[in-house]
């Protein structure tokens, strides 16, 4: 898609949004704030995909493809949706990022985000341009590459989350029990944001500096391009892919900014909830995925145990989830 086209596609959505919303500026206490929160919830992710070396990962994408290819059972639980994009990331990535497989690859991808927050953080000054904070209705491309970009992580967060959680229940469903238990909106999310996940995967891991988002955004300052969104001229700046993709993810998620104004202070209490659970609930999952690799017995105290505070864990986040996606809607 076009820039142009991006920026029309924003300025609908803006517009048909504009009338309800209480607020009409992002603040800078609010933009520092969801960094840290994405920083966080990023830092919880790479603690539970760490916790796996090379060859256990290798043999959880194994166990998990071995059942879904050859388990209709399990297909039937998770979707023949989802089952059809875990079997075909392999297929979709590219350059180093295929070399190095999924697994490596989204460990560079975590450190590569960490890395686009500080950048993020310690450039919001020359970004607001000593103003009180991002007026709503006089946005610059700027700042919906900037939110792009912050909104990338969180996407790529919550499917690096999802996707180990999805993975733990895939191995977990037993023909002894009958337990088919499987996070519906959560695979979900899986197939609505996957495909763009691992785009951001690819650039991420081929790009020996993660992103030049910040670079972008000065050449355009510099050069009188940056213009806003309601401007009739039209940009003539020639963007790169790998920056392109951020007004792009602007445009898909421009509700979340419904949640970065003055009411993010109401909503960042129950994202803090999900957050404080967020680091035991992807260890419980991690622990359950060692107990199979190592072939634990369904039987055993610490696999029962583990399964149940599992459930637990799942429904609590579940609802949380929920909740926060009132915010969004």
């Amino acid at each position: 898609m076009k820039l142009t086209d991006i920026i029309n596609s924003i300025k609908t959505g803006l517009s048909s949004g504009l009338s309800s919303l209480k607020f009409k500026t992002i603040s800078e206490e609010s933009l520092r704030s969801q960094i840290e929160d994405t920083r966080w919830s990023l830092l919880t992710v790479e603690k539970a995909v760490n916790s796996f070396n090379d060859k256990q990962f290798s043999n959880l994408l194994g166990l998990v493809h071995n059942r879904l290819k050859f388990s209709p059972e399990i297909v039937k639980a998770v979707g023949k949706p989802a089952t059809d994009f875990i079997l075909g990331i392999d297929k979709e990535l590219k350059g180093h990022a295929r070399s190095q497989g999924f697994f490596k690859s989204m460990v560079v991808t975590i450190k590569q985000m960490l890395k686009l927050l500080d950048s993020l953080e310690e450039n919001i000054p020359m970004i607001l341009q000593a103003k009180d904070g991002v007026v709503v209705t006089d946005m610059m491309v700027s700042h919906t590459m900037f939110i792009g970009a912050l909104e990338s992580v969180k996407l790529f967060s919550n499917f690096c989350s999802y996707m180990l959680v999805v993975f733990s229940h895939i191995i977990s469903i037993s023909k002894l029990t009958g337990d088919t238990a499987m996070p519906k909106y959560m695979v979900d999310y899986l197939v609505t944001n996957g495909m763009t996940c691992i785009t951001l995967l690819n650039q991420f891991t081929n790009s020996s500096s993660g992103s030049p988002i910040i670079n972008t955004i000065m050449n355009m300052r510099k050069q009188g391009i940056d213009t806003r969104l309601d401007s009739k001229s039209l940009i003539s700046y020639n963007f790169s892919d790998d920056t392109l993709i951020f007004p792009s993810l602007f445009r898909i998620l421009i509700s979340p900014i419904t949640i970065m104004g003055e009411l993010y202070i109401e909503a960042r209490h129950t994202y803090y909830e999900r957050l404080k659970d967020q680091k035991k609930w992807l260890e419980c999952h991690t622990a359950n995925i060692k107990l199979i690799l190592n072939e634990t017995s369904e039987n055993d105290i610490e696999y029962v145990k583990n399964k149940k505070i599992i459930l637990f864990y799942d429904d609590k986040i579940a609802a949380i989830d929920k909740k926060i996606q009132k915010y969004y809607s």
